[in-house]
C-alpha cells in the first residue's frame, strides 16, 4: 500500500459499495442493479486522498528543501540485506542498491546530498519554476518544453535544475568520466553520434552511472506526493463597523482551512449522473448530463477547521 494515499468514503457510499466498483472491468457490471456507467479504474481518484500534498508550482525555496529532505539519513537496504547508513538525502537509482554512497562506490551505489547541496537544488528548481511555470499537469513539470527556447526544450523542470547545480560531478570524475565531443560531430564510421546540432560537450561519458542523480532518481522519491494543483486553502476574512463619522468601533478577523473534495456540490440530485466520474455532455440530455448546481460550482468544500484571529497574528 502507497503510505501517501488515504482512502476517502464519501457519506452515502459505504466501503464494500467502492471496493465493487473499483473492481469493475465494464460498465455497471458490480452492483445489482448497475448504477454506475464506468469501470473502476476511471473511479481511483474520487475515493483516494493523497496526505500532504506538495504544489509542483511553489515558489518557496524552504518547501522546496523540506521536500526534497524528506529522506534525510535514511538507511537503505543493499542487495547482501545490510543496511548502508550514512549522512544526507539519498536518491538510488534502484530500489535495492550494490553498495553505500560514496566516490569510491560510483559504478555500484548511489549519492547522497548535503544539507547544502539540497539548498542549492531547491533554489535552482524554484528558479525553473518561475521560468516554466505556471505548470497546468505534472506531464508538463516533468517534460521538457516543446518551445524556441532552448533553456526549456532540453529538459524538465528538475532535471534542468540538477544540470545547472552538478551536484554530483565529483562521483563522475572519481569514476573516470571524460568529456566527449560534440556530438554533432562525426563519430564511428563517419556516422554522427546524434543527429542535428545538439552541443552536449558537457556531458561527461559517465552520465547515467549508478551514483549519478537524475531527474528520475528525484522523482522516485517525491512523484506520490506531487500535485500540479492545491486542494486545501487557507481563508481569511475581515469585517468592520463604523459610526456616522467613519470611524472604527468594531472589527472581526477570522480564518477557515477549507478542503476541496472529489465529489460535486449537489450529490443527491439525480446521483446517477452526477458521481465524481461524470462530465458535463452538452450533447446530452438535460436528464443524463450534471445538473445546473454542478456545473456552475463544480467541486464541494468542506471547512476543516475555523477560528478568530486578533490584530497580532494578521
Amino acid at each position: 500500500a502507497n503510505p501517501a494515499l488515504a482512502p476517502h468514503v464519501p457519506s452515502g457510499k459505504t466501503s464494500d459499495e467502492i471496493v465493487a466498483e473499483l473492481m469493475e472491468t465494464t460498465l455497471g457490471e458490480a452492483l445489482d442493479p448497475p448504477t454506475n456507467q464506468s469501470p473502476g479504474y476511471k473511479k481511483m481518484g474520487a475515493y483516494s486522498l493523497i496526505k500532504g500534498a506538495f504544489n509542483v508550482n511553489s515558489t518557496s525555496v524552504k518547501a522546496w528543501e523540506a521536500l526534497l529532505r524528506t529522506n534525510k539519513n535514511m538507511a537503505l537496504a543493499n542487495t547482501s540485506g545490510t543496511d548502508q547508513t550514512g549522512t544526507g538525502t539519498p536518491f538510488p537509482g534502484v530500489k535495492t542498491p550494490v553498495n553505500d554512497s560514496g566516490a569510491d562506490t560510483s559504478w555500484d551505489g548511489f549519492s547522497r546530498l548535503t544539507d547544502t547541496e539540497i539548498t542549492s537544488l531547491a533554489t535552482e528548481i524554484v528558479n525553473q519554476v518561475k521560468a516554466r511555470g505556471p505548470f497546468m499537469s505534472i506531464s508538463d513539470f516533468v517534460n521538457r518544453q516543446v518551445s524556441s527556447n532552448t533553456n526549456l526544450n532540453a529538459s524538465g523542470a528538475i532535471q534542468s535544475a540538477l544540470d545547472t547545480l552538478g551536484a554530483t560531478t565529483s562521483l563522475k570524475t572519481a569514476a573516470g568520466g571524460l568529456v566527449p565531443q560534440d556530438p554533432a560531430d562525426t563519430g564511428w564510421q563517419g556516422v554522427p553520434i546524434l543527429m542535428g546540432d545538439a552541443d552536449l560537450t558537457e556531458r561527461r561519458t559517465t552520465e547515467g552511472i549508478a551514483a549519478d542523480i537524475r531527474q528520475a532518481e528525484v522523482l522516485r522519491a517525491l512523484a506520490p506526493r506531487l500535485s500540479a494543483r492545491t486542494d486545501t486553502f487557507r481563508i481569511r476574512g475581515y469585517g468592520e463597523v463604523t459610526d456616522s463619522n467613519g470611524n472604527i468601533i468594531a472589527k472581526a478577523m477570522c480564518e477557515a482551512v477549507v478542503q476541496r473534495l472529489p465529489e460535486y456540490v449537489d450529490v443527491d440530485t439525480d446521483p446517477d449522473d452526477n458521481e465524481p466520474w461524470d462530465e458535463y455532455d452538452p450533447d446530452a440530455a438535460a436528464a443524463d448530463t450534471l445538473n445546473a448546481i454542478n456545473q456552475t460550482y463544480g467541486r464541494r468544500f468542506e471547512i476543516r477547521s475555523f477560528r478568530w484571529l486578533d490584530d497580532s497574528e494578521v
